[in-house]
């Protein structure tokens, strides 16, 4: 995924995107008309066209994506068990699946990712508890506020970096996390 992600940040896989960068222009335009005269949340609803199982389409700040809940369920159901075995939330899995996989931008991405991430954490913290392992509730609770304190600063920031840029840091830490469980590199040993 690290490898995948990688390579659609370079200027080649970039060229045959201008596409998703003019639906990217367009939406940042939109939301700061939508903003500017108090429409935001009015316009940020996700509204579907005919329910279908394995796709079906989805609009999103007028622009129509196709959505496959089928594919998402099966990538979900891999993915959490895969963050809930390492003792992850997901995330790092969940973004480059929807973007590269799924083919969704970046803006719309990101609150599915957090949602799929927040449902990964608290199933596989209920199972953990079941199971008689008790987690460090102050230190889940400190862990928790900086969460929360990123999860408020994160977008804000996101706003400012490019999306090649973005893309390029997780591609990054995709492969470190790689190289550590596999044990490539010696100095994370």
């Amino acid at each position: 995924m690290g490898i995948k992600l990688f390579t659609e940040s370079l200027p080649s896989s970039i060229e045959k995107k201008k596409a998703m960068k003019a639906i990217v222009q367009k939406f940042n335009a939109a939301v700061k008309e939508a903003k500017e005269s108090g429409k935001a949340m009015e316009m940020g609803k996700i509204e579907f066209d005919k329910f279908n199982f394995i796709s079906f389409n989805m609009r999103f700040w007028g622009e129509t994506f196709v959505a496959r809940p089928l594919m998402m369920l099966i990538g979900g159901i891999v993915m959490g068990v895969i963050a809930s075995s390492f003792g992850v939330g997901g995330g790092f899995m969940f973004m480059p699946f929807m973007t590269t996989l799924v083919g969704y931008p970046m803006y719309l991405a990101v609150p599915i990712a957090l949602a799929g991430t927040f449902a990964t954490s608290t199933g596989a913290i209920a199972k953990y508890a079941l199971m008689g392992y008790q987690p460090d509730w102050i230190m889940a609770a400190l862990i928790a506020a900086g969460a929360m304190c990123g999860g408020m600063v994160g977008p804000k920031i996101q706003k400012k970096l490019p999306e090649i840029f973005l893309k390029r840091m997780l591609a990054l830490a995709l492969i470190i996390v790689f190289m550590k469980y596999t044990k490539l590199l010696v100095f994370l040993r």
